[in-house]
């Protein structure tokens, strides 16, 4: 199939579409900026720029599409307080990519938070029998769902608060940053609440297989572990980060994040496992909160010394050293943000670029090491691509290379290493 997927760049669909793309399908990733282009493009997909706002684009690319993955959500418009707009935004977007693909028994596979239930009153454990009348997302869910009525083959994919892939733990990755914030990992209560998880690979097999196979009218749970105690989780996040664990005051700790935290949402999976022959098979949320921190080196160019060419004119004419340093900066925050340990060795194309490099590889280990593409990608600089691709398999012979793109595409080719590593 050709598939169009909303929310191309973002941690999810790292695992989305290479999942898609090794299956055998083509995909177009939706784009709403530059940065956002070159992720999609690195994760080896097309692009369509646009926004969930564009109505008339997002209709024509489910037209021109076999089927559509919708993960995107404006989680900016939400983070500033505008729920609403962002829920009218998001509801929107589903009833135009909906409608044109009323009458053609195309899958369109939608997305929800299995916490949005639990923040609608439903206590118990949440299976996929379960539907509510109204609510944040859920009347998306529902609209979507519906669709099935007009010859779509409509499915929803719930996820768990906790989606984690390689250094990214989702929301936990907030509580992760509270307990930074305040010097203890805390928990409400006695902690006895309960988060469902899964990784983002086994969640990206379930979006797959839903786009291949699900029946019209599915709720499918992407959830691997039921609920895991928030105490539990609270003392993985202490064990990673050196800290103590203890029960925190409400509004002190967690602040306006409170209701959410001491939320019990209980999750099965069991028919979703059944219907489809999906079995979540990677680590677990503890697992992974408890795996020793990843660390990456970001080799390249400086920015400061790029060295005129050809082919640096050709197809990066108006790329500054600003614009460069920017783009690693970026870079670093959101490797920082997956729980990665970042360096970056940038070098001028000299004499002592090797021992430069070389040293820095012996100064301690790297999980990964990202090449840049100003290196990789510039004819004039592939003397110095073959030297630097071989002092890393001199001396550090555990550690996976990845290429990016430009500074704004590393994290995503440290994803990609790190599912080799």
């Amino acid at each position: 199939m050709h598939v169009f997927v909303t929310g191309a760049s973002g941690s999810l669909a790292s695992a989305v579409l290479p999942e898609l793309i090794a299956a055998g399908h083509t995909v177009t990733g939706l784009a709403r900026s530059d940065r956002a282009a070159a992720i999609v493009q690195a994760l080896g997909a097309q692009v369509r720029r646009g926004d969930l706002a564009d109505r008339e684009g997002l209709a024509a690319a489910a037209t021109e599409a076999d089927g559509v993955i919708h993960l995107a959500f404006d989680h900016g418009l939400q983070a500033s307080g505008d729920l609403a707009s962002a829920l009218e935004i998001d509801l929107q977007a589903i009833q135009a990519m909906g409608s044109a693909l009323r009458g053609t028994g195309k899958p369109f596979i939608g997305t929800n938070a299995t916490g949005s239930l639990a923040m609608a009153g439903f206590t118990g454990v949440l299976n996929e029998t379960v539907t509510l009348e109204a609510g944040p997302r859920i009347d998306a869910e529902n609209a979507l769902i519906a669709m099935q009525n007009d010859g779509v083959r409509a499915a929803v994919v719930r996820l768990p608060p906790t989606v984690h892939h390689e250094g990214s733990y989702g929301f936990a990755s907030r509580l992760i940053e509270i307990a930074q914030k305040h010097g203890v990992s805390g928990y409400l209560g006695d902690g006895g609440n309960r988060w469902p998880s899964v990784d983002g690979r086994d969640a990206a097999r379930l979006y797959r297989l839903a786009l291949e196979s699900a029946p019209a009218g599915s709720l499918l749970h992407a959830v691997a572990e039921e609920g895991i105690p928030l105490r539990e989780i609270a003392a993985a996040i202490g064990e990673r980060l050196g800290i103590p664990v203890a029960a925190a005051a409400q509004d002190e700790h967690f602040g306006f994040l409170k209701e959410f935290v001491g939320l019990d949402n209980p999750v099965s999976s069991r028919a979703t496992q059944e219907t489809l022959k999906w079995t979540p098979t990677h680590p677990g949320l503890l697992a992974e909160l408890r795996r020793p921190q990843r660390s990456v080196l970001n080799v390249g160019l400086d920015p400061r010394f790029l060295v005129d060419s050809e082919w640096r004119r050709r197809n990066f004419p108006t790329v500054d050293a600003a614009q460069i340093t920017a783009g690693i900066e970026r870079s670093a925050a959101e490797l920082t943000q997956m729980g990665v340990s970042f360096d970056s060795c940038l070098l001028k194309n000299d004499s002592d670029a090797e021992d430069e490099f070389r040293n820095t590889v012996r100064s301690r280990r790297y999980d990964v090491i990202v090449i840049g593409g100003g290196v990789r990608l510039d004819p004039a600089m592939t003397p110095l691509l073959e030297q630097l691709v071989n002092i890393a398999r001199q001396e550090t012979p555990s550690s996976v290379i990845g290429f990016n793109t430009g500074p704004d595409t590393t994290a995503a080719a440290v994803r990609r290493a790190l599912s080799l590593h």
